[in-house]
């Protein structure tokens, strides 16, 4: 978390897979963060402004204004393979 920037950042770990063995990876992450914007679920994630693709493990989600849940906010995500 980067109160300053107003970012939170996901780090995912080697190795994790969708049941179908399909790497659980930054775009598929990103991806379902971006269904919660896109769906008018926003505020259920804290109401993010932007998710980026930083790299194969690494999801940047940027907000408008600094809250002190975004960790508990974004571990409720559901992550189903996209």
């Amino acid at each position: 978390t980067d109160p300053d920037k107003l970012t939170f950042t996901i780090k995912l770990r080697d190795g994790v897979k969708f049941h179908d063995g399909t790497d659980c990876d930054a775009e598929a992450v990103a991806w379902n963060i971006q269904m919660y914007i896109d769906n008018g679920k926003a505020s259920e994630i804290g109401s993010p402004e932007e998710v980026k693709v930083i790299d194969d493990k690494t999801v940047e989600i940027q907000y408008g204004e600094r809250a002190n849940n975004w960790d508990n906010v974004i571990g409720d995500i559901y992550i189903p393979h996209s």
